[in-house]
């Protein structure tokens, strides 16, 4: 009964989300903190190790979608928190990808392919915000592990390689660096997600545009005149 109202819940909290972005990161944040401690408190009544593991790496996977929605569903952040959302999105991908790493090198583990569509996103949101290549490697290592079983998630890491490629060549402007990006994935052999495609689009512009501010800012500080 704890899961069906776990599930019903977090459906809920992505249902509203879509629904209601203008409500601001301060409210969907207290929401998901909410179901999560909730949801935690139920399975801490399992006596079973094995089963309440299971359902406590659910949990956490189901955590870290919502917190993906609320990233990409562009919600205005109306209460200034949106830094406390990326350091809740920090917290809750890096916990995912160490559950993923440790299945990955089980002798059993077994790691399904939505399990790879979720790693990737996460791989995508790492390099929005320039997190280290470490994160980005264990990223890599877990979608390797699961085209091992499932050959479409191979596409999606030869894509992530192209996009990091791309992200980290700050020579190309913005317009340059999404026709290289749209080039590079063409060549591979299987498609992209429409969905992820166009998330990949909108980072590498706004990459593009940040460099272009703080290289205009280093001219400016260089032109100016003593004193």
């Amino acid at each position: 009964m704890g899961l069906l109202i776990n599930s019903v819940q977090y459906a809920h909290l992505l249902r509203e989300m879509r629904r209601s972005p203008s409500m601001g990161s301060v409210f969907h944040l207290a929401n998901h903190r909410h179901w999560k401690d909730m949801s935690m408190d139920r399975l801490n009544t399992i006596k079973a190790a094995s089963v309440k593991e299971t359902l406590v790496h659910g949990v956490a996977a189901m955590s870290s979608k919502v917190v993906l929605q609320m990233l990409q569903s562009g919600a205005a952040d109306l209460t200034g928190s949106f830094n406390h959302l990326h350091i809740t999105a920090e917290l809750e991908f890096d916990a995912l990808i160490d559950i993923y790493q440790q299945r990955a090198e089980a002798d059993n583990g077994i790691l399904i392919a939505f399990e790879g569509y979720h790693v990737f996103s996460i791989a995508v949101y790492n390099i929005s915000r320039r997190r280290s290549d470490r994160h980005l490697r264990q990223c890599i290592d877990i979608l390797t592990a699961i085209s091992q079983r499932f050959s479409g998630i191979r596409s999606l890491r030869n894509a992530l390689y192209r996009f990091i490629d791309v992200a980290k060549d700050d020579r190309m402007n913005a317009e340059m660096k999404v026709l290289q990006l749209d080039h590079e994935l063409q060549q591979l052999d299987g498609t992209i997600p429409a969905r992820h495609h166009n998330h990949m689009r909108s980072i590498l512009i706004q990459l593009a545009e940040d460099q272009h501010s703080i290289a205009r800012g280093h001219s400016r500080r260089e032109t100016m005149p003593s004193i």
